[in-house]
């Protein structure tokens, strides 16, 4: 059931982002595999199973391979088994609806910060302050990453990234004609 952006499923609660979306964990241990031919064969005990949750692929499954938002190529039952232990441990990642803002809001402030330095002849600070935003950033993305929790960093670096682009070329440009009008 799924009503103002929450999902209740098997007495768990999940809070989806504006859209109703979550985002899969693949953080998460993996789910043990068995071949048929060793179950039927008992070659693995009934322990394995009691109180287990069983997918059952195949060999032609394996070989349809998804990409996921890591990189890592995973068949569809190793997704569903993905789903199923997000569902009920909970541990899908959440977009925090509030991050997109805070990150465009950031970038006008830096890249205003990044306009004053230019302005101002101070270069070293505006060459430092990306590196600097870097690693803050890139910390803070970490930590939420840890709690579950999914932020769009890119509405943070992309405007910045053509900010400090623009900034550099009308830096260059102004500096051109300065040793232009210096030569003449």
């Amino acid at each position: 059931d799924v009503q103002q952006h929450k999902l209740t499923f098997l007495n768990h609660t999940l809070y989806l982002n504006k859209n109703s979306k979550i985002l899969l964990n693949f953080n998460v241990p993996k789910p043990k595999i068995f071949s048929a031919i060793d179950v039927l064969e008992q070659r693995v005990s009934p322990k394995d199973f009691h109180g287990k949750i069983v997918i059952v692929g195949s060999d032609i499954d394996s070989k349809m391979r998804y990409k996921t938002y890591n990189g890592i190529s995973l068949s569809s039952s190793i997704i569903h088994a993905t789903v199923i232990e997000n569902l009920l441990n909970g541990s899908f990642f959440i977009e925090n609806p509030f991050s997109k803002k805070i990150n465009i809001v950031i970038a006008i402030i830096l890249s205003s910060i990044l306009y004053l330095f230019i302005k101002k002849d101070r270069y070293f600070l505006f060459m430092i302050t990306p590196i600097v935003i870097f690693f803050i950033s890139l910390g803070w993305l970490i930590y939420a990453f840890n709690r579950g929790e999914y932020i769009a960093i890119g509405y943070l670096w992309i405007p910045l990234i053509v900010v400090y682009i623009l900034l550099s070329l009308m830096r260059n440009f102004k500096e051109k004609k300065k040793l232009k009008n210096d030569l003449s």
